[in-house]
């Protein structure tokens, strides 16, 4: 029995779901860091400017979905361990 290969359609669903957790969460950090980074200069009485924001939007972006992606990668421990809670949690349900 070939277990990665009986383990490839559930990685593949874990995977793009990271992706999307992963695009999600960076998207709402990028956000908070042009928030923060528009607040400042308000703050300070200086011009916004729209490419200072956007560099900074981006990059906490694309710092933060590498991050995450990577920590969300599906190994087969984790694919292993989401099976295994789908089975108990059919039969907690059926009970």
């Amino acid at each position: 029995m070939n277990i990665p290969k009986l383990l490839r359609p559930f990685r593949n669903k874990m995977f793009w779901e990271s992706a999307i957790k992963a695009a999600i969460s960076s998207l709402a950090l990028g956000a908070l860091g042009v928030f923060l980074t528009a607040l400042i200069n308000r703050i300070l009485i200086r011009q916004d400017s729209f490419i200072l924001l956007t560099a900074v939007g981006a990059g906490i972006f694309a710092i933060a979905f590498l991050l995450f992606f990577f920590l969300g990668w599906p190994t087969e421990k984790k694919v292993a361990k989401r099976i295994d809670a789908l089975g108990l949690q059919e039969r907690v349900s059926t009970m």
